[in-house]
């Protein structure tokens, strides 16, 4: 280890271009341990400086306890991405060797400045490169640094740019007033916010829910976004009823299409099998009412008793019993009338009904048939006389 030149060390902090986003030096506190390995021996060295919220260097220093050296750290010819460091020596200046290091963010912690691998260093002695071994790292952040961290901010620049009125309000709340670039950050402000509503009053023509999701996701800090929110689902509530409206009309064109064709086959069967299909059809009135004309042309017992079964709350229904209760009344048997109470006891011929079975009961005029009438229709009128005819 020969003396020869003023230690340099340079912190580069992305090994992209310039003219690329590139990532600043997280502000704040760094204390560092190091071990440096060369050829020759190992040495501990510690280091320390501090990042202001532009990413630049400070102020720092840098000890080699073996040596018993001390120096202060100055920065030099400092970039966007790099900050040169220069070492003026305070103790032992004749002992120590000159050094430069090349002190990288690692991509993979960019956020993560609390994280020993957040850095990784190289160094060069004027001789050789030294191997570099991190023992231990501290790190303080300061607000800056918390705000950066968690909104993923990669420099100063992406604050400047943004479209986000909501983080740069923030941001100017933590800039100190004698910072430079508060007023800058102000007027940036000010002129998102005049964007934001030209923007918006443009956007007011449009009638399209991206439009306005793209305004959104672009202006989040927009004095509109609760407007432009509310103008988003006013355009979905239209377009479902449009959509709804469209989709009625094709169901109800569909339906009638399909309905004409089985009404020229005009059978039960064909339109059971409409209505099954189609329930909420605007035909399906018809088609009962079609059913219960062709049940009429078949006009037995059974066949109304089915009509019934699968229409049961159908004007029809009514005039089906009343069919019923003829054909019944024509045949006039007690089995027929008992068959047809069990079946509709609520009809409005039930009376009649028991009537006629009693009047057959008396023709016949035996002690068993006036008993199976009490035992059958107790509580029917006709239960007192045939109890006397007993």
């Amino acid at each position: 280890m020969i003396f020869k030149y003023s230690v340099f060390l340079t912190l580069l902090l992305s090994s992209i271009s310039l003219n690329a986003a590139y990532y600043e030096f997280m502000s704040g506190k760094y204390t560092i341990d190091m071990e440096l390995t060369d050829s020759k021996d190992s040495y501990p060295a510690i280091l320390e400086f501090s990042i202001n919220n532009s990413g630049a260097f400070i102020e720092g220093n840098i000890q080699y306890p073996t040596y018993d050296c001390k120096a202060n750290l100055y920065s030099s010819n400092s970039t966007n991405n790099a900050i040169n460091i220069i070492e003026k020596m305070k103790v032992g200046y004749d002992s120590c060797p000159p050094s430069k290091y090349t002190i990288n963010v690692n991509n993979k912690y960019n956020f993560q400045p609390s994280n020993i691998k957040y850095m990784t260093f190289k160094m060069f002695d004027g001789e050789e490169n030294v191997k570099v071994k991190l023992l231990k790292y501290n790190y303080f952040k300061n607000r800056y640094a918390q705000y950066r961290i968690k909104n993923k901010i990669k420099n100063l620049n992406e604050i400047f740019e943004s479209t986000n009125s909501i983080l740069l309000r923030k941001f100017i709340k933590l800039t100190n007033d004698d910072d430079k670039t508060k007023q800058k950050l102000k007027s940036t402000l000010e002129g998102l916010v005049i964007t934001e509503n030209i923007k918006y009053s443009q956007l007011k023509k449009s009638n399209k829910i991206i439009d306005y999701q793209k305004y959104n996701i672009k202006y989040p800090g927009s004095k509109y976004i609760n407007e432009s929110n509310n103008k988003i689902a006013r355009i979905n509530i239209d377009e479902l009823r449009q959509r709804n409206v469209k989709n009625k009309n094709k169901k109800i064109k569909n339906h009638l299409n399909a309905y004409l064709l089985i009404e020229n086959k005009n059978t039960i069967n064909e339109y059971q099998t409409y209505i099954k299909k189609h329930p909420d059809s605007l035909q399906v009135k018809d088609a009962i009412a079609k059913i219960f004309t062709l049940t009429e042309k078949k006009d037995n017992i059974a066949e109304y008793e089915i009509f019934i079964k699968n229409y049961p709350h159908t004007s029809q229904v009514q005039d089906a019993i009343s069919k019923i209760f003829y054909i019944v009344s024509r045949d006039n048997t007690v089995k027929d009338y008992e068959m047809f109470i069990k079946k509709h006891p609520n009809a409005s011929q039930a009376n009649e009904t028991i009537s006629k079975i009693f009047n057959i009961v008396s023709k016949k005029n035996t002690i068993s048939n006036y008993e199976i009438f009490i035992k059958k229709h107790s509580s029917s009128p006709h239960a007192k006389d045939a109890i006397s005819k007993i």
